[in-house]
């Protein structure tokens, strides 16, 4: 009864926008996990009515810096209900988004013109990756109302998406099973600091330092779910800065590698080991983007599941 009372209190403050009643609400917001999700969604939904542009930064807050997943989802879907450049400003601040919440993120910023336009930013610098705008419901709300000029760009980002296989959907939904069963305090993390040595160093650094992978220091975000999905499949969500590029040579030869940078008539690549690697200009035939990231798929059977376990609590401490 205490609490239907409270959530009735809530939307009536929202609605009237009761201001004296502000600091209230939230107090109700810093109780953080000690109250329920649904009243403290509720609780953001009426700051928000009340002081849109003062109050929607601690729902962006949530979603920056809390570690239940869910949770921030749900905050997503509240900021979602007031599209708009208030919103949008916020969700362009964000730049290390999880996979878990960046259908949350788009869905809140496609309502609006610039929010979309956010979202493609986004997208081309690996903020975003692309396949969470097709997503069935994020689809609709990007080319609801989207110029020719948004939609054709829609379509660019998301051409080369290839579908998403059932056998790797069965072996992830396995393996997190699996992980989610066990006492993460009696994995160690030094073994899996070891696994990661051992399998993922070559490609991924940490500390700041670049490598020919993505830079991982704060992935544990990224949640079990994520962390699982890259591993086993990594050509799932793959930014286009870290997609391999097939070079067709003059005398017909076939390079592979990863793109790094232009010098002078040349352009340099960085092969699976790390290596980087020069070709002239001059000597290219063609140069074709692939579908597939550098990051090997055969994870699940080189690491074993032991190891595998180790590795994934590793870098959710991370």
């Amino acid at each position: 009864e205490k609490y239907n009372h409270q959530t009735i209190a809530i939307g009536i403050a929202g609605d009237y926008k009761v201001k004296s009643l502000e600091p209230d609400l939230k107090l109700f917001m810093d109780q953080g996990h000690k109250i329920g999700w649904t009243i403290r969604c509720n609780t953001l939904r009426s700051l928000m009515k009340i002081d849109l542009d003062k109050n929607a930064a601690i729902g962006a807050g949530i979603i920056k810096n809390d570690s239940i997943t869910e949770y921030q989802r749900r905050i997503g879907a509240v900021l979602g209900e007031f599209p708009g450049k208030t919103v949008n400003k916020l969700m362009d601040e964000l730049t290390s988004i999880p996979i878990a919440l960046q259908d949350v993120v788009v869905a809140a910023l496609a309502p609006s013109a610039e929010g979309k336009d956010i979202i493609f930013k986004k997208v081309r610098k690996g903020e975003i990756l692309p396949r969470a705008l097709a997503q069935a419901r994020t689809e609709e709300l990007i080319l609801m109302n989207a110029s020719a000029k948004q939609q054709k760009e829609f379509e660019e980002l998301t051409a080369d998406l290839g579908p998403i296989s059932q056998e790797k959907q069965l072996a992830i939904e396995k393996r997190l099973g699996v992980f989610e069963s066990l006492d993460r305090k009696k994995l160690s993390l030094d073994s899996g600091e070891l696994v990661f040595e051992q399998n993922c160093a070559t490609c991924h650094k940490l500390g700041g330092q670049l490598g020919i992978g993505p830079q991982l220091d704060g992935i544990g975000k990224t949640g079990a779910r994520g962390l699982i999905e890259k591993i086993l499949d990594p050509n799932r969500n793959i930014s286009k800065a870290f997609r391999n590029y097939t070079i067709k040579m003059k005398d017909g030869s076939v390079k592979s590698g990863l793109f790094r940078r232009d010098e002078g008539a040349s352009k340099v690549f960085a092969d699976l080991g790390g290596k980087e690697f020069t070709v002239a200009n001059k000597d290219i035939a063609e140069q074709k983007l692939s579908k597939y990231t550098l990051m090997p798929d055969s994870f699940e059977s080189t690491i074993s599941e032991k190891d595998f376990n180790l590795l994934v609590n590793y870098l959710l401490s991370l």
